[in-house]
């Protein structure tokens, strides 16, 4: 599981990327790229504060 939790991002995040640079910003613009990293690094923060302990 923590595998799977390591590799998956690492395997969607280009497929994304392509996504959102060819639909969203032209091919060269990297705004809705930035824009949705922002988004996806402050949710991983906010939702890592709701953590309390491993079993």
């Amino acid at each position: 599981m923590f595998n799977m939790a390591n590799a998956l991002p690492q395997s969607l995040a280009p497929g994304v990327g392509g996504f959102l640079l060819a639909s969203l910003g032209g091919g060269t613009d990297f705004t809705a790229l930035l824009v949705v990293a922002l988004v996806a690094a402050v949710l991983g923060a906010v939702l890592t504060m709701f953590i309390r302990g491993v079993k």
